[in-house]
């Protein structure tokens, strides 16, 4: 087999004999064409026109003397085009120069083959666009795993399933959406780059505002300016995009994903968590056709009502200690048996959710609602009491991972000044996940903010699961990559 650059010199060879000839090889203008599926679904009604177009990319060449059988393949289907020396004359001079990959539009007329096989008989093409690269076979070229990833066009040229998980993943977007606007949500935008990263436990990117000399972050999260716009008179909005966290790589985590957070004056959690389990639900039937999945050999069901579990309660299961009363000690200690990292940095906080996330989550196949986490790991939240450890906090678990969070919003100002207050001496420890104090936020919430419900949606993790892929990078279509050697 002749390697890529030897078949490249014989494609650009091609091109300078086409361009000799006077051919545009990247013209601009396409003309009027049918999609390949609609002329296969109404032939009959095509086959009485006179000319029809059809555009798309050569998957198929085959040469027989005098005629040239060529697959011609767009977004919806595939059609067989004849070239023959009798119906293209002059012009069948010009079909040895094509390639498999090249792209084209095709006039003719529509027949049948003595196999009764739906094709077009050329009268005439335009060549679209000259490919300079051989498509590799299904078979050679995208075996390496990683190679998909870094070539995702080549993935989604010869993977039909994987174009088909990426359009549940648009429809994924798209019902959300709907559900959102239904519910009279308004869509907004926050700030992508901020001066104060806030509103999750994560280390941010940073970057720098040359105009300003002024040090700037990607957003680990849009929760603080959603929350400002409750203080501004908004009663429910929403924000889907980029959030960026500069952290670990693993199957449920990449350094930038999508979510969904949205934030509603005057409801509880006990709403909250009604409603998002009916979003959910009807996310999962009106794009999946079924309230049932498969992930990862299991079968999951969205019909039954989802499971309420307490988070001390699972902890206690699994390691004999109340997460809350639990001495420092003991937490290390079963850190280390378990294989958690410990160290300075490490607090208390932490500990217990690797500890979780390790241990309990993966046992969480079916749908749950997981309650009311220790107050430590939940700084944005409401307590539960007064002098109470436990936050007004659940998580969404299903297939072993967590897919949402959700508070009842903390919006009393001295109280969430005394949380960024602790939260800056796990800092100077050396915790670079603690949050950062936001005056601004602080200042807003001294203007009054109602009560708030609100939830953020791991919306990658949650095409994941829809599609029983085997990793995040399945369904990001161009994932973070380490540089190829």
């Amino acid at each position: 087999m002749a390697d890529i650059q030897t078949v490249r010199a014989v494609r650009l060879r091609k091109a300078r004999a086409l361009r000799e000839l006077g051919v545009n090889l990247y013209p601009e203008h396409t003309p009027k064409r049918l999609a390949a599926a609609e002329i296969q679904k109404h032939f009959s009604a095509f086959s009485r026109s006179r000319q029809i177009t059809i555009a798309g990319r050569i998957t198929g060449l085959r040469v027989h003397g005098g005629a040239a059988f060529l697959d011609c393949t767009d977004a919806s289907g595939k059609l067989q085009v004849l070239f023959s020396r009798k119906a293209l004359g002059k012009a069948f001079t010009r079909v040895p120069a094509l390639d498999l990959g090249d792209f084209l539009a095709v006039r003719g007329k529509l027949i049948r083959t003595r196999r009764g096989e739906a094709t077009l008989e050329a009268r005439g093409f335009t060549v679209l666009a000259k490919a300079l690269r051989p498509i590799p076979a299904h078979w050679y070229g995208l075996r390496d795993v990683e190679e998909r990833f870094r070539r995702r066009e080549i993935d989604l040229l010869l993977n039909p399933e994987v174009r088909q998980r990426f359009r549940v993943r648009s429809e994924i977007l798209r019902t959300l959406r709907r559900i959102l606007e239904d519910e009279s949500f308004l869509e907004v935008e926050t700030p992508i780059l901020q001066a104060v990263p806030g509103g999750a436990h994560a280390e941010p990117f940073r970057t720098m505002l040359r105009a300003l000399k002024l040090p700037l972050y990607l957003r680990t999260a849009p929760e603080l300016y959603l929350k400002r716009l409750l203080v501004g008179g908004f009663e429910k909005v929403y924000e889907l995009g980029r959030s960026f966290r500069n952290e670990g790589m693993d199957h449920t985590h990449n350094p930038e994903f999508t979510e969904l957070e949205f934030y509603w004056a005057y409801q509880d959690l006990k709403g909250l968590m009604a409603f998002s389990e009916r979003m959910i639900r009807r996310t999962v039937r009106e794009t999946m056709r079924t309230s049932h999945i498969s992930f990862r050999g299991a079968q999951i069901s969205f019909s039954r009502k989802f499971r309420r579990l307490e988070f001390s309660s699972l902890f206690q299961n699994s390691f004999r200690v109340d997460p809350i009363t639990a001495s420092d000690s003991t937490l290390v200690s079963i850190a280390r048996r378990n294989g958690v990292p410990t160290g300075p940095s490490v607090t208390r906080a932490i500990l217990i959710d690797h500890l979780f996330k390790k241990t309990v989550a993966p046992t969480l196949l079916q749908p749950a609602f997981v309650l009311h986490h220790p107050l430590s790991l939940s700084p944005l939240a409401k307590a539960v009491g007064q002098n109470s450890q436990l936050a007004r906090r659940f998580q969404i678990f299903a297939g072993g991972m967590e897919v949402a969070n959700a508070y009842a919003e903390l919006n009393d100002p001295r109280e969430q000044r005394k949380r960024f207050v602790e939260e800056a001496k796990h800092r100077r420890s050396g915790n670079r996940e603690a949050q950062r104090t936001d005056e601004d936020f602080l200042t807003a919430l001294e203007y009054g903010m109602p009560p708030a419900a609100g939830f953020g949606l791991g919306v990658d993790r949650f095409v994941m699961l829809l599609t029983d892929a085997p990793s995040l990078r399945e369904v990001l279509l161009f994932p973070t990559m380490r540089p190829k050697k």
